[in-house]
Parts: structure tokens; sequence; C-alpha cells
């Protein structure tokens, strides 16, 4: 019947009809020789758990304007446009209280005025820290225009106490001014408060270091100098005031401040380091704060790891 068979001599092996779109369902094995040990996905953060400070600045940021702005003569302008363009922080401690800028700031060139935030900025902490605390009540440490740390106002002991433990001379430009005489008789809320000034004081040249043009200075030398001396004082208190350190390390404020400042000098150092003539002897200082020892007093007082960075590799605290 031709009708039921149309083609009276068909193929008995017909090919067949190729499919119209094979790579739209791929069969379930489509490599039949897959790797047996096939490279794992890179982790794209090796330690989650990790917490960091940070801090807004806008790095390269373009200073024209505020260069522009001193050759019209404005230097007071200048100054206060590089902080807005560079770091806001430096820039809203400069607009609340302008005594500093007019006392310290160097107009002879654009180098000399961004080199002179390092004095503008510290006296202005002290300022700040002073002018927004109770005076042996209360301590007030200004760290971000929207941030500023509260605590009781501890002396605990003199300072000087101190000196003899240093382990050399590296920071005797600091031990002279502050360990001894009538500074030496301060305790430690006012060795944070110098902490302070001199942690914003290395943030303040660091943020224009392209811009200024220098031999060199002690800018970083500070910040940690003062870093070596809060680890020496949580030692001494520890060891020969125990009920001071119990004070301090039941306050959550005062937890909140050695933490802050840990963490924030570290951040700071890694934009300073850019530019190794803001240093002196910072780097022999940096050897005993980051020395084992010294950095388990951090820990012991924290209750929990730090390192020489400004990231806590255990993640945030579950009590801060």
């Amino acid at each position: 019947n031709p009708i039921d068979n149309p083609d009276p001599d068909p193929d008995p092996d017909p090919d067949p009809e190729p499919d119209p779109d094979p790579d739209k369902e791929p069969g379930p094995d489509p490599d039949p020789d897959p790797d047996p040990d096939p490279d794992p996905d890179p982790d794209p953060d090796p330690n989650p758990d990790e917490y960091c400070y940070e801090e807004v600045w806008f790095d390269g940021a373009d200073l024209g304007p505020a260069r522009s702005t001193l050759s019209r003569g404005d230097w007071r302008g200048a100054a206060i446009e590089a902080l807005q363009i560079r770091w806001p922080a430096g820039e809203s401690l400069v607009r609340q209280d302008q005594q500093m800028l007019n006392q310290f700031g160097e107009s002879g060139s654009f180098s000399a005025l961004m080199e002179s935030f390092g004095v503008i900025i510290h006296e202005g902490i002290h300022l700040y820290d002073y002018g927004h605390a109770i005076w042996d009540r209360d301590m007030a440490y200004y760290i971000t225009a929207d941030r500023t740390i509260m605590t009781p106002w501890i002396d605990g002991f003199p300072r000087s106490e101190l000196s003899a433990m240093l382990p050399d001379d590296s920071t005797d430009l600091y031990r002279r001014t502050y360990l001894t005489g009538e500074q030496g008789q301060r305790g430690f809320s006012e060795l944070m408060d110098e902490q302070n000034c001199y942690i914003a004081d290395m943030a303040s040249t660091a943020v224009v270091g392209d811009a200024i043009d220098s031999l060199g200075w002690s800018g970083r030398d500070g910040a940690v100098a003062f870093l070596l001396y809060m680890e020496l004082f949580l030692r001494r208190a520890r060891t020969n005031y125990s009920t001071v350190y119990d004070q301090m390390q039941s306050d959550a404020s005062i937890r909140e401040l050695v933490r802050t400042q840990w963490l924030r000098a570290h951040f700071w150092l890694e934009v300073s380091d850019r530019y190794p003539e803001q240093g002196i002897r910072d780097l022999d200082i940096r050897r005993h704060v980051h020395a084992p020892e010294n950095m388990a007093e951090v820990e012991m007082f924290l209750g929990h790891a730090v390192d020489a960075s400004p990231c806590l590799p255990d993640g945030p605290p579950a009590n801060p």
C-alpha cells in the first residue's frame, strides 16, 4: 500500500535526526574523564571573621584647589581646604576652633603649610579633649567628627614610673618631656590624651605626605612611643597596682579606647610608611611595641588577640 509505505526500500539503519539545540540540555556526564582533583575556587576572603579599623580619607585626591587658594594669599583657607579634600576628621577639628591654625600654621610654602598640620592637629586635639572633659571625673578623646570616646578619669600612678621600664633610649625624645618633672606626675588618662594627639598628628601629615618636601622629622615616633608607654602602663598596673588595673579593665569605655587607639595607630602607620622621611627612630620603637611580651599586655587587657596591624584577627569582641 503506497500510503502505508511511501518508501518501498527504507534505510534499515537511518541516521538519527540532528539535535536542533545540542547545548540546551547537555547529558548528565558531558566530560567523560573529569579532573579527579580539580583546583578549588580561590577563597575571596581568607579570614571572614577578621575585623579591621577604617577611617574615611581620600587617598590621592587632587590638592590643586588648596594650592590655588594659597596662591591667592589665603593660607588659612588653603589649610582647611586641603584637610577637607583629604581628611574630613582633621578639617572638622580645625573648623571647630581655628586658634591652633592661627598659632602654628606655616604659610611660607604649600609644603611648609602641609607639614605644619602635625602641630596644628596635635594641639587642636588637646584643646578638644580637655575642653570636653570634666576635670578629675571624665576624659574625652576626639577620634573623628562623629566619634568621641568618653572614659572615667583615671590617674592610677605617676607615669614617671614607666621610665625605668624602658628597654633602651629609642623614646628619649618623649621620655625627657613626658616621663619626668611635672609631666611625669600625670597618670593614665592624660597619657592616653597625649597618645591621641600623636596618632592624629601622624595621620595629619600622612594624608598629605605627597605634598611635603622635607628632609625628615619625627612624624611617626610619638605615636609609636605612646603605644609602648600604654603597654608598659598596663603591665605596671597589672603587676603593682591591681586595684587600678581592675578598675580600668572592668570599664568598657577604657577597653574601647585602648582597642581603638591600637588599631587606629596601625591604620595610619600603613599610610605614613609610604613616606620614609616621616620617621626618625620609629622602627626601633616599633620593635619594642611589637615584642610578644608587650603585645601580650594589650591582649590580656582586652581579652582577645591583636597583631601588628589595624585588624583584630579573631573578629570584633563579643563584649566591646
